[in-house]
């Protein structure tokens, strides 16, 4: 839909007038200079020097690691990499948990916990079976039968088996479980597709909900449906696996809040099931070889010892060159989780997204991760001994500093692979030249406060922000490159969402929407009009709180001025003629000036250097005017954003005959009583 329909073809459009700068005279109210803005002879208060705005701090962190978990005990693409050079699966073994022994023990069934849930859903898809009240007789159930466990107080209701059965426990069976021919399937887990085929189901109620375990065999039939690895592997690398994940199983104990010894997520181990044992063409069969090749019997399978007894054999994917000591990342000595080198984790054959990584974090992310007003460094304070991150400490411009400790608490912090990582914050290159064309926009990082778009005769666009009335410049961040010419307004959200967006309007006049990311940068444009050369637009804001940010527009030829309604959908509605007379007007949007819950517009006669302020009166329209300072010629302003978080929309000038910046701090009543020289060189 064209937005302005009409406006190349320069179609006079005449209508009621609601405000016209040659209207309300007799009414105006004159402040005096100290209450007001007070410029008359304000170049007699400015510092001989002006202090140069503050040195922009990073405008994002590239962080490099390698590596991919905790980094203690085995590396299982390290154990691949050994397998294929020919190393077997006890050397491996060896490897990764130094001082320890391989020995087939005697172990029993253990319980794993498949899903908790109000309501679980058990599918006899692959065989018959049988449902079993604790303490009652079976209850068969024909194969394609379904069985759908609630709760009723302490006790668990399943129905689908006739009529309803009651009962604190189901043991639910199937045939074919000793040799995986007959399965059945439960949604919302990792069997919610190929199903459980080994062992059998226990339902009970625990936290008031449903709990289902699985009871299988720990030697082979637990180890079967392990999707840790996959099958392809090497043989020796499959067998370390199997091992590894047995013996870290033996070490469970009970867990009341399950009923199990373990769980079927990476809390535990990933327990897919009978998905792992079918995987096509025949790479279940293969995992299954491997398997039992480390279990002498259904109940005898090798395990790790140490001292004779099962180790606590965690592992992870890689770690980066080097194994970390368990009392590095969690405390507690183990004699055989120790940190070594371990050139086998970033061996070629390892993949580069693991081996070596990189993730770029924005400003406003890493502000909010220390939770500085901003950030200017991050330093790797201390490492383990091998080579996480132990510490971490960052430091805002203004000398505050905030450290992060734990190789753990840093990795999910930042929501890395893992904590062996270096990172460097990135400065950007500072602008050249002038400013060309800048505004103020609402809050477009999160932080509560707007900011100030410019652009410069480069044609770069920067962002710049603060938390003072003397640092509302001193940050800033280039949004982009190559704007020459156009003019970009802040608007809040128009798409709907909950971020701020920006407007830009090329020299050709074409309109474009492009929607913020909630981090201080946009995403990919949008056109959404033309015919916008020979208008100056004023994003307002929300003119007739319908919630909906607004715009106006001037019309340059005959200084008409239009009101575009905000859609809520990136578009605005047709347009209403709420004045006229204003081609010797500079008009800026101005937030609620007055607090009194309507976003009003400031306007400055270019000939005179007077300041106007226009009540918004919450439909469009716009009250009296009133005259608040005057010596405003020479000056371009900004306004209609709170830049220093005090919830009161302020004001931004550049005196052009020295580039100076000032900030005037709003009152709320409608007044800028004070400034503050805030940069040059603009």
């Amino acid at each position: 839909m064209r937005l302005m329909a009409g406006v190349a073809a320069g179609r006079a459009e005449r209508s009621e007038m609601r405000t016209s700068p040659r209207e309300g005279f007799r009414c105006r109210k004159f402040w005096s200079v100290a209450v007001a803005i007070g410029l008359a002879g304000v170049a007699a208060v400015l510092p001989a020097a002006p202090e140069p705005a503050a040195a922009a701090v990073p405008t994002s962190f590239t962080i490099t690691g390698s590596g991919w978990g905790h980094g203690v005990g085995m590396s299982q693409y390290g154990a691949q990499e050994m397998a294929k050079a020919g190393q077997g699966a006890n050397a491996i073994l060896g490897f990764y948990y130094p001082g320890t022994t391989i020995a087939n023990q005697t172990v029993g069934n253990i319980r794993v916990q498949l899903i908790q849930a109000a309501t679980v859903v058990v599918r006899y898809a692959g065989a018959a079976g049988t449902l079993t009240p604790a303490g009652a007789g079976a209850a068969s159930v024909a194969k394609g039968g379904v069985v759908t466990l609630t709760v009723s107080g302490a006790n668990l209701v399943a129905s689908g088996v006739g009529a309803n059965k009651t009962a604190a426990q189901f043991n639910l069976a199937w045939s074919g479980a000793s040799d995986c021919s007959g399965y059945v399937t439960v949604d919302g887990t990792n069997g919610a597709s190929q199903g459980y085929c080994r062992g059998s189901l226990t339902a009970t109620v625990i936290s008031g909900k449903v709990n289902l375990i699985a009871t299988v065999g720990l030697a082979r039939d637990y180890i079967y449906g392990l999707g840790e690895v996959p099958s392809s592997w090497e043989p020796a690398a499959l067998q370390a696996q199997a091992t590894a994940a047995r013996t870290y199983a033996a070490k469970q104990t009970y867990k009341s809040s399950c009923n199990c010894e373990v769980y079927s997520d990476t809390r535990s181990q990933y327990y897919a099931g009978r998905s792992k044992e079918v995987e096509a063409p025949s790479w279940g069969a293969r995992w299954v070889a491997n398997v039992n090749l480390t279990a002498a019997s259904a109940t005898t399978a090798a395990l790790i010892l140490y001292g004779g007894a099962p180790i606590t054999a965690v592992y992870g994917a890689a770690n980066g060159g080097a194994t970390e000591a368990a009392a590095d990342i969690w405390g507690g000595a183990y004699a055989y989780l120790v940190a070594k080198a371990d050139p086998w984790s970033v061996k070629t054959g390892v993949p580069d997204s693991i081996k070596a990584w990189t993730v770029t974090k924005t400003a406003s992310e890493v502000k909010a991760i220390f939770g500085l007003t901003d950030v200017a460094s991050v330093t790797v304070a201390s490492r383990t001994a091998g080579g996480s991150a132990k510490t971490i400490t960052a430091q805002a411009s203004n000398g505050t500093t905030k450290t992060i400790s734990g190789a753990e608490t840093i990795r999910s912090a930042f929501g890395l692979k893992s904590a062996h990582f270096s990172i460097t914050g990135s400065v950007p290159t500072a602008p050249s030249g002038q400013v060309e064309m800048f505004s103020l926009g609402p809050d477009m990082d999160g932080d509560g406060r707007g900011e100030t778009l410019t652009i410069w005769t480069d044609g770069k666009l920067w962002r710049y922000y603060g938390s003072s009335a003397s640092t509302v410049v001193s940050n800033s961040s280039q949004i982009g490159a190559g704007w020459t010419g156009w003019r970009v307004y802040g608007t809040g959200s128009l798409d709907a969402g909950s971020t701020t967006d920006l407007l830009g309007i090329t020299p050709e006049g074409v309109l474009y929407l492009y929607p913020g990311n909630g981090r201080g940068g946009v995403g990919a444009n949008t056109n959404i009009g033309w015919g916008w050369e020979g208008y100056r637009l004023i994003p307002t804001g929300d003119l007739n709180r319908d919630g909906k940010p607004d715009i106006l527009g001037i019309r340059n030829a005959d200084g008409l001025l239009f009101f575009y309604p905000g859609q809520g959908n990136g578009k605005f509605g047709t347009k209403v003629n709420v004045g006229w007379g204003w081609e010797g007007y500079e008009l800026y949007a101005a937030g609620d000036l007055n607090s009194d819950g309507n976003n009003d517009i400031l306007g400055i006669k270019t000939a005179t250097g007077e300041l106007f302020s226009y009540p918004g009166k919450g439909n469009g329209a716009f009250g009296l005017k009133s005259m608040i300072g005057w010596g405003w010629t020479g000056f371009k302003l900004a306004s209609g954003a709170d830049l220093d978080g005090d919830a009161k929309p302020d004001l931004l000038g550049i005196r052009n005959t020295d580039r100076a910046v000032f900030f005037y701090r709003g009152s709320g009543q409608g007044t800028f009583p004070s400034k503050t020289q805030v940069a040059s060189g603009w």
